[in-house]
């Protein structure tokens, strides 16, 4: 189902069973839901997060609260790009566009670095608020499930980031044309950013044999 391309796999199929592209699509379709409901989640933490502070206002004991808020904002700004740029994909997977999946593959990586910062600081602050209110006996099992979270979130997130290299690389080589001038032994290749499906026309042949005289 997959085949090494130097030292990094390309695959041939989604989830070893669905086809490339289709599973790409309906991985993009997912996508976009979850992004919708985790920008409702951290829309929700972070008004709450400016209640709290306008309730009880600034002092030492709502530190966790700025730190809530902080990462509340990041999170809504990241959710939302995702979604915008999911959509990107989505209408370069449906045109077959090996540019516009280029653009979502670049800044998906993009959104793997912010992930993997945000899990970071979000746990390390996470840590650092059970030490300094001696509740790390009651919130070490939270702690750790939300460290497996983020590990599964983001190997997930490297797993199509590989699909989504391997469907550029097969569409790539569809849309490749190769002209090669045996005489002067050279090659010409032209590529094309967006497949077009087309049906070929054969032409009967006209030509009538005359009897020879």
């Amino acid at each position: 189902m997959m085949k090494m391309k130097g030292e990094i796999p390309v695959f041939r199929r989604c989830c070893f069973c669905l086809p490339l592209r289709y599973g790409l699509l309906a991985w993009g379709y997912f996508k976009m839901i979850a992004d919708v409901l985790l920008f409702s989640l951290m829309l929700y933490i972070f008004v709450d997060a400016l209640f709290m502070i306008s309730l009880y206002g600034s002092n030492g004991r709502m530190k966790h609260i700025y730190t809530e808020l902080v990462i509340s904002v990041i999170a809504v700004i990241l959710f939302f790009t995702d979604f915008i740029v999911t959509i990107v994909f989505i209408i370069g997977g449906h045109k077959k566009n090996v540019r516009l999946i280029r653009v979502f593959y670049f800044l998906s990586m993009g959104m793997w670095v912010a992930t993997f910062l945000l899990a970071s600081f979000t746990v390390i602050k996470t840590i650092e608020n059970m030490v300094s209110h001696n509740t790390v006996y009651f919130m070490l099992g939270q702690t750790v499930m939300a460290s497996c979270f983020y590990f599964v979130v983001l190997a997930v997130q490297t797993y199509f980031l590989l699909l989504l290299r391997s469907e550029i690389i097969k569409l790539r080589s569809i849309g490749e044309f190769r002209f090669v001038n045996n005489a002067a032994e050279a090659e010409c290749t032209m590529r094309c950013d967006e497949i077009v499906e087309a049906t070929e026309t054969v032409k009967p042949n006209n030509e009538t044999n005359l009897p020879a005289s």
